[in-house]
């Protein structure tokens, strides 16, 4: 047996077991990293286990073995007794002693055998690299110096023109570089140098990033409206933030924010609404000039507008004879990378590189071999060059080769990448419907593979998941191949196929098939028509026996009914009249408004009393009807309808009919929904009333004599055909303050007694066949008593609510309508000064997009977003007053700032958006700055 154990430490592992056997416990020998702990202080043995006094915290080698002692255990003296314990001692330790040798020896000849083939190694590697020393050129035998101050180009280009093939050594130094080179043709570079200025392209075959593994989402970012999507995006190393760019839909509003670098928090940010920084493609920062390059491909495809990467001011614009949409510094190579898309192409780019004076010194053409026109974003570092489309990443080579691509999910769309630490960022752009698109900080580190990277992202947009997830397409089976589940016990049942017959066939016959919806259809196509499928519970609720029938709905016979019947808003309960035609009896309206009656038919209210209910202050108010007064114009209506009764004869017949007709009568038969039928309601003692009916003369009759009929509403109206016009319903409550009830009585009485007497005389006179001339000379008599007893004075005070309404108001509707005179000033007319125009001290730094109301603001503090920039102006702000004019409720403002040393700044709003400042007056001493930088200064 061996007596040793080789292996490491587990991070909370107290207890290791061996193998072997021992004398004694401190002859078990345990190191942790090649170092020897001590028995009793550093670890304990307990049988075949060695026990730390201290829980490992990390994971280092550890090596437990015996090594036994070579003293006797068993001491020998003559005349002494051997026994069998003492005898077993000895041999035991003699026989781990010779285990112990045995080992040692193996591992002497191991050792011996991997040294002598350490040695044949390296011989075998010293020849190669005696041949590779031959391959290999230093810069400085063509007179390379790296002191920093000497010139060291022309040895560079010297060693670039004779090195084809070989290995470009560079010595320690610094070396001073004046062009770029590119050392496209030797096998590699050794570089140990630094650079002043220009550091040469060297080759390069590392790719920046492993893949999409290397990529994931590092934090989220809120932008501020009116902007909602992100474009350029940038690191500035000297103040140690990020820079993005975000713009609104039309690219008419920028805003730039500051991200500190390792909280991902804004820190800062700075509004535009600048023409030409428009779309923001892309950001690009030099910190060898402290400046932030912003390209606007979309409307200036030539222009390049310079930032101050301190202020965020923009200083001016740089033209380029190409077209320029991507923009990327290497401040390595001291290199301006541009990536522009190939007209007629989507997979073709061309990568302009440029020096610090944006002197255009070479072109590559490179097929992205992808499919698609975006061209999203750059990143120039050491001479390589990356940069994305619409669901790719593509790195070039310093020499214009295609070095890799890396494919992730379209939804991520890359607008722009930083660098920053030895890790790539990205700004991440995902669509929103509500075109509130979300955006997003992405980290790329290519020594960390992330579990939820972009790569994760494209398998979960391309593939489903053992684990379920949602399909974008249909999944196809192959014919009589089923889709299968299992059950509780792990047996697998068909749940759908097409059979080899072309038959759809769902579930297995094994098995019950349950089909569960809010109802159960079939669609038949020769009918085109989809129908439920029946079930069990249909007998009872779809096929219907009569007496389920009976009990569940309202017999068309008529009957009672046991709950509240609840029409759909707008639609009528109908009654028919005696020629069979329907009329609506009552409704709510699309209105809200409870609708009794039609225009076409008379309305009866029928009922003991005719009262509303106010619930405005819960009470109950008798309403007032014809009965309760009769005005002028209706006495000469019932005069009229007597004498054309009448007519030149007057029979038994005709007066019987009057007779019956002016008593009121009594009815043979309640009229509801089916003419002479009512609708009934029982009472709280179980006697039922009629609720409303349609008599034979065609009236809507609603309400019993023997009943109080109470209408409730927010108000009571009546619909006046005549005039196309509603009008209130007066009350008790309504003429409180216009009629007293002694003048109501008075009037009514006397109105009253009058009428009746002479239509009892001229009843009299009809039934005792009266001759014509007997008869019209009564009627002319109560005419003219009527007339003077019921005349528009003496009635005035019992008009109608329609009426009233024109002729009294209430106090409530008079100081509603009208001013108090005492409130009028002298003089009428108005009486009150001209609106002034408001003043405002802006003592608070506010946007000046805010400042829309017509008047005049005084500036007193420094800064706010959308003031007149101080470049290249010159502006003094808190000093001046700024004029607002609105027009149209916002549709035109204009804005004028007059500062106190005599210049005036203008600008408009018109609709969607603020144009930028200019200035229309300048001060005495003043200069005006024109398009391009140029200055006019006084003479």
């Amino acid at each position: 047996m061996i007596p040793r154990l080789t292996t490491k430490t587990v991070v909370g592992q107290r207890s290791y077991n061996f193998g072997f056997d021992y004398l004694a416990r401190d002859f078990v020998k345990v190191e942790v990293d090649g170092k020897l702990l001590e028995y009793d202080k550093d670890y304990t043995v307990n049988g075949r286990t060695v026990e730390f006094v201290v829980t490992p915290t990390e994971v280092k080698p550890l090596y437990i073995y015996r090594d036994t002692t070579t003293i006797p255990l068993v001491d020998w003296k003559d005349s002494s007794i051997m026994t069998a314990k003492d005898l077993n001692i000895q041999q035991t330790q003699t026989a781990h002693l010779t285990e112990e040798l045995l080992d040692t020896a193996q591992q002497t000849k191991f050792i011996r055998d991997e040294t002598k083939e350490l040695k044949e190694k390296f011989i075998a590697e010293n020849a190669s690299l005696s041949e590779l020393s031959k391959s290999i050129v230093s810069v400085k035998l063509f007179g390379a110096v790296g002191d920093g101050v000497t010139d060291d180009t022309k040895a560079f280009k010297k060693a670039n023109d004779n090195l084809s093939d070989k290995i470009l050594l560079i010595p320690k130094g610094n070396y001073v570089i004046q062009e770029h080179m590119s050392f496209d043709s030797v096998a590699d570079v050794m570089d140990y140098g630094t650079y002043t200025y220009v550091k040469p392209f060297y080759p390069n075959e590392t790719p920046m990033l492993q893949g999409a593994n290397n990529i994931a989402k590092l934090a989220d970012f809120q932008y501020d409206e009116p902007v909602n999507q992100v474009q350029g995006f940038t690191y500035n190393d000297k103040k140690d933030v990020f820079v993005i760019a975000c713009i609104n839909g039309d690219s008419t509003v920028q805003h730039i924010y500051e991200i500190n670098a390792e909280t991902m928090q804004r820190v800062a940010k700075y509004e535009f609404a600048e023409e030409r920084l428009g779309h923001c493609n892309t950001l690009a920062y030099n910190k060898h000039t402290d400046k932030i390059y912003v390209t606007n491909g979309k409307a200036y495809s030539n222009n390049i507008v310079v930032l101050n990467a301190n202020t965020m001011q923009i200083e001016n614009s740089i033209t380029l004879n190409e077209r320029v949409f991507n923009l990327a510094y290497d401040p390595i190579t001291r290199t301006y990378a541009s990536i522009v898309p190939v007209s007629g192409s989507q997979r073709l780019r061309d990568v302009n590189l440029y020096g610090d004076s944006f002197k255009l010194y070479k072109t590559y053409r490179i097929d992205y071999e992808y499919n698609d026109f975006n061209n999203n974003g750059a990143l120039m570092l050491n001479g390589a060059v990356m940069s994305a489309t619409l669901g790719s990443l593509v790195e070039i080579t310093p020499f214009g080769q295609l070095k890799q691509i890396i494919e992730f999910n379209p939804k991520f769309e890359i607008e722009d990448i930083a660098y920053r630490k030895g890790k790539f960022y990205f700004a991440v752009l995902i669509m929103q419907p509500n075109k509130k698109h979300k955006v997003e900080i992405y980290i790329g580190n290519p020594s960390k593979s992330f579990e939820n990277s972009l790569a994760t992202q494209q398998l979960e947009a391309s593939f489903l998941k053992t684990t379920g997830g949602n399909l974008t397409g249909a999944p196809i089976l192959a014919n009589n191949v089923s889709l299968q589940a299992k059950d509780t016990k792990g047996s697998a049942h068909h749940l759908f196929r097409i059979t080899d017959k072309d038959n759809f066939e769902i579930g297995m016959a094994d098995t019950r098939l349950i089909f569960v919806g809010k109802t159960l259809e079939v669609y038949d196509r020769t009918k085109n028509k989809t129908t439920r499928v029946l079930n069990e519970l249909d007998i009872g609720e779809t096929i219907l026996s009569k007496a389920k029938a009976d009990e569940a709905y309202f017999p068309k016979a008529g009957g009672e009914v046991s709950g509240a019947i609840i029409l759909p808003n707008g639609i009528s309960v109908q009654a028919k009249d005696s020629k069979g035609s329907a009329h609506h009896v009552f409704r709510i309206t699309n209105g809200n408004n409870l609708e009794i009656g039609m225009a076409d038919t008379r309305t009866i209210f029928v009922g003991k009393t005719l009262e509303n209910y106010d619930r405005s202050d819960g009470r109950i108010y008798n309403i007032l009807t014809a009965k309760d007064a009769y005005l002028k114009s209706e006495v000469d209506t019932k005069l009229t309808e007597i004498k054309n009764t009448l007519g030149n004869t007057f029979n038994q017949t005709q007066a019987d009919e009057r007779y019956l007709q002016l008593s009121g009568g009594s009815l043979t038969g309640a009229l509801i929904l089916p003419n002479n039928v009512s609708l009934q309601a029982k009472d709280s003692k179980g006697g039922s009333h009629h609720v409303f009916r349609i008599t034979n003369k065609d009236n809507l009759e609603i309400g019993m004599a023997d009943t109080r009929t109470l209408f409730v509403g927010k108000t009571f109206e009546y619909f006046d055909r005549t005039d196309n016009q509603t009008y209130r319903v007066a009350t008790e409550k309504d003429l409180r303050n216009v009629l007293t009830a002694e003048t109501v009585d008075t009037k009514v009485s006397e109105a009253k007694t009058e009428l009746e007497g002479k239509i009892t005389e001229v009843k009299t006179q009809a039934e005792a066949k009266a001759d014509k001339a007997t008869t019209e000379g009564k009627l002319t008599e109560l005419e003219t008593k009527v007339n003077s007893k019921a005349d528009t004075t003496s009635l005035a005070t019992l008009l109608p609510k329609d009426e009233a309404s024109t002729t009294y108001l209430s106090k409530a509707d008079a100081e509603t309508t009208y001013a108090k005179k005492s409130e009028i000033p002298t003089g009428g007319g108005g009486g009150a000064t001209a609106p002034q125009a408001h003043f405002t001290v802006v003592s608070t730094a506010t946007d000046w997009n805010t400042f829309t109301n017509t008047g005049v603001y005084q500036i007193k503090v420094a800064g706010g977003a959308n003031a007149p920039a101080q470049t290249p102006w010159s502006v003094t702000i808190p000093d001046g007053f700024l004029k607002v004019v609105n027009y149209g409720n916002g549709q035109f403002i204009e804005q004028y700032f007059y500062t106190n040393n005599g210049e005036v700044y203008y600008r408009f709003y018109g609709t969607p958006r603020w144009r930028s400042w200019g200035r229309v007056q300048t001060s005495l001493n003043g200069t005006v700055r024109l398009y391009g930088g140029k200055e006019l200064r006084p003479q």
